[in-house]
C-alpha cells in the first residue's frame, strides 16, 4: 500500500511488479494516483503470479488524492496525513484477513501497526533511503524540533550522532504526525529500502548504534526500483522521438542535461542564472522546464527556442524522457534536484551530477553524491536559500564535474557497474530481492 505520493508510489510499484514472479500481489492507492501510475508505467511485465490486483483508494478524507501538492501551511500538512491515516488504518483492518503479509510505504507505518495486532506481518518500504526511518527513530514529543544551524553545514535531517537537525518550518508539525510510527516501528516484520546495500551501510550501522533493537530487524536493500516507462502515443511520444533523434545527432559525452523534478521549480533569478551559465559553458543543452518559465530565461536562449522542433545548440522542453537522456551516450553531466529517483538514475547510467537540492531528502542525496564522488554540490540552493547562486559558479562546477582529469565520470561508471552487476544473476540486488520473497 502505498500513500499519493507519485515519487512513492512509483518505486513500491516496481517492487509490486517484481514480486509477481513469487507471489500474488494487490496493489492498493488513491484513486488519482492510481491512475496517474498506471497510465506512466508499463504493468504488462509482471510474473507468473500476475497481473497486480489494483484497488483504487477513495475517501473524502483524501478528496485531493495527492499529498505531494505544495501545502499553504502546516495546518494543511498535518489535516492531510491525519485524514490520510484514518483511511489507511480503516481499510487495514477492513481488509486484513485478505492478505498473508503487507508491505506499506513507511509514512503509513503508524497507521499500519494495526496489523500487529491482527498478528499479520508487515513490512515497511522506504521510497528513499534509511535516513527516513532514522528520522523518524529520532522524533522526540518533548523536545521542540527548533534549529540553529551550525557554520558550515548544510540543512539535514536530524542525524544524533552529528547533533543537528533538518530546517524546515513543517517539522515540528511532520513530527506530531509521525510520533505513532516512531513508537511502533519495531513492529514491523523488516524494512524494505529503494537503494543498495553499499549505499546505506553506514546509516545502517549509526541506526543500530543508536537503536540496539533495529539489528533484529531483517533489512532488505533492493533497489534501484527503476520505474518501467510506458511507450506512449501523442505528443508526449512525439517529443521523447525528438530529443532521442536530437541526442543522437551530439558528440559522446557533450551534452548537459537539466531536470528538477516534478514539483518544485528554481526560482526566476535562479533559472536566469542557470541559463547565463548554459551561455558561458556552450555546451549542447537538454532541459526539461516547462513552458511557463521559459519568460524567465536569458533572450538569447529564448531565441534559440523559436527555431522548428528540437534544433540548435538548446532543447527546452516540458517534459524530457528522462531514462532515455541519461542513457543516452551523448550525455555528460546531470544538473539535478537530486530526488532519489533521479539519484539512481543518475547512478545506473553512470552520470556524473551538479546538486542543486531544493528540499527535504534532496540535501542528503546530494550529500551522498558528493561522499562517493559522482556529484558536486552548489551552494545555496533551494527553498531555504540564502544567496543567488552565480551562473559562474554553476558553470565552474559543471566544467569541474565533466574535466576528465577529476574523477567524478570515473566514479559515476563504477556505479553503473556495481549496480548492474548487483542486478544479474547472483548479483546483490537479486540476493536481497529473492530474500525477500522468502521472507513474505
Amino acid at each position: 500500500m502505498s500513500t499519493p505520493m507519485y515519487g512513492h508510489a512509483i518505486p513500491l510499484l516496481e517492487l509490486a511488479l517484481k514480486l509477481t514472479h513469487f507471489h500474488r500481489i494487490t496493489f492498493a492507492v488513491s484513486a488519482s494516483t492510481l491512475d496517474r501510475i498506471t497510465k506512466d508505467t508499463d504493468i504488462t511485465a509482471h510474473g507468473s503470479h500476475g497481473p497486480i490486483n489494483f484497488i483504487a483508494v477513495t475517501s473524502d478524507e483524501i478528496s485531493d488524492g495527492r499529498l505531494d501538492e505544495p501545502a499553504a501551511h502546516a495546518g494543511q500538512v498535518l489535516q492531510r496525513f491525519e485524514g490520510l491515516f484514518k483511511v489507511v488504518r480503516t481499510f487495514l483492518l477492513d481488509n486484513s484477513n485478505r492478505f498473508a503479509a503487507v508491505i506499506v510505504d513507511s509514512l503509513l507505518g503508524g497507521p499500519a501497526s494495526v496489523l500487529y495486532e491482527r498478528h499479520i506481518p508487515y513490512y515497511l518500504f522506504n521510497a528513499s533511503r534509511a535516513w527516513l526511518t532514522q528520522t523518524i527513530l529520532t522524533f522526540d514529543i518533548d523536545e521542540p524540533e527548533d534549529f540553529v544551524k551550525p557554520d558550515g553545514i548544510s540543512p539535514s535531517f536530524n542525524r544524533r550522532s552529528e547533533g543537528y537537525k533538518y530546517i524546515d518550518p513543517f517539522l515540528e508539525t511532520v513530527k506530531t504526525c509521525f510520533m505513532e510510527h516512531c513508537k511502533t516501528v519495531n513492529f514491523a516484520e523488516g524494512l524494505i529500502i529503494n537503494s543498495v546495500r553499499e549505499a546505506e551501510e553506514e546509516t545502517l550501522m549509526e541506526i543500530a548504534r543508536w537503536f540496539p533493537w533495529m539489528k533484529e530487524m531483517k533489512t532488505f536493500c533492493v533497489g534501484p526500483l527503476n520505474p518501467r516507462i510506458k511507450e506512449k502515443q501523442g505528443k508526449k511520444n512525439e517529443e521523447k522521438d525528438d530529443v532521442q533523434k536530437w541526442l543522437d545527432t551530439q558528440d559522446s559525452r557533450s551534452v548537459i542535461y537539466i531536470s528538477f523534478g516534478s514539483i518544485a521549480v528554481p526560482k526566476p533569478d535562479e533559472i536566469m542564472a542557470i541559463g547565463e551559465a548554459l551561455l558561458q559553458l556552450t555546451s549542447p543543452v537538454v532541459w526539461s522546464l516547462k513552458k511557463e518559465y521559459y519568460v524567465y530565461l536569458p533572450v538569447d536562449i529564448q531565441s534559440e527556442l523559436n527555431k522548428e522542433g528540437c534544433k540548435g545548440n538548446f532543447v527546452i522542453v516540458p517534459w524530457a524522457p528522462q531514462k532515455a537522456v541519461l542513457a543516452h551516450p551523448a550525455v555528460k553531466v546531470f544538473i539535478s534536484h537530486c530526488g532519489w529517483n533521479s539519484t539512481l538514475e543518475a547512478l545506473s547510467y553512470g552520470v556524473p551530477v551538479v546538486c542543486w537540492p531544493m528540499f527535504a531528502d534532496q540535501l542528503l542525496n546530494a550529500d551522498f553524491l558528493a561522499s562517493v564522488g559522482v556529484g558536486k554540490v552548489l551552494q545555496g540552493t533551494g527553498q531555504v536559500s540564502v544567496r543567488l547562486v552565480p551562473s559562474a559558479d554553476i558553470a565552474s562546477a559543471v566544467n569541474e564535474v565533466t574535466n576528465c582529469k577529476n574523477t567524478y565520470v570515473e566514479n559515476a561508471l563504477q556505479w553503473k557497474a556495481k549496480i548492474f552487476f548487483g542486478q544479474d544473476e547472483g548479483g546483490s540486488f537479486r540476493e536481497e530481492l529473492l530474500a525477500l520473497t522468502k521472507s513474505l
